[in-house]
Formats: C-alpha cells, structure tokens, sequence
C-alpha cells in the first residue's frame, strides 16, 4: 500500500514515515501544498497524512480541491460508459 506524507516537519515526515516502512508501507513524502496537489492529481494512493498548516497552500485547501476535482473525475467516468446509468455524486 502506497501512504503518503504531507508536512513541513522534517521530524514528523521521519517518525511515520519509519512507522509505515516498518509495517511494510511505500512511503511518499511531500513538504508543501502546491507539491501534495501535483502529486495528487499524477499518482495514485491509498492515504494521505495530510498536515493542515503546510507552506503555499494550506492542507485543507488542498484536500479541499482533490476531493472536488475526484468528484468531477467520477462525472466525467460516468457519462463515458456506454450503458452505465447516470447518478450525481454529492
């Protein structure tokens, strides 16, 4: 399982990030915002740590604009599937 990392305290990225490795996790760490949003948007994760008060763009506007551009993704998905009913998502 992939988990990743989003803070700017280096000793917090190293105490869980040496917490996950232990339990067998691949770990990706990422310092700012603006990096965690393109990471994001790239790669694919099963969860994130995500720091609220992070440089450039706080963590909560991120999470924020990932959640609402994986909802829109879902819309775009759903309309493209022949035969597939249309649902809104929430």
């Amino acid at each position: 399982m992939t988990r990743w990392i989003v803070s700017d305290n280096a000793l917090i990225q190293l105490m869980v990030m040496r917490l996950l490795t232990r339990h067998g996790h691949r770990v990706t760490v990422v310092s700012d915002g603006k990096d965690a949003l393109a990471q994001l948007r790239a790669n694919r994760c099963d969860a994130v740590r995500m720091d609220l008060q992070i440089p450039s763009v706080s963590g909560l506007v991120v999470v924020r604009q990932w959640r609402a551009e994986e909802r829109t993704a879902a819309c775009r998905s759903s309309r493209s599937v022949p035969g597939r009913p249309r649902r809104s998502v929430p």
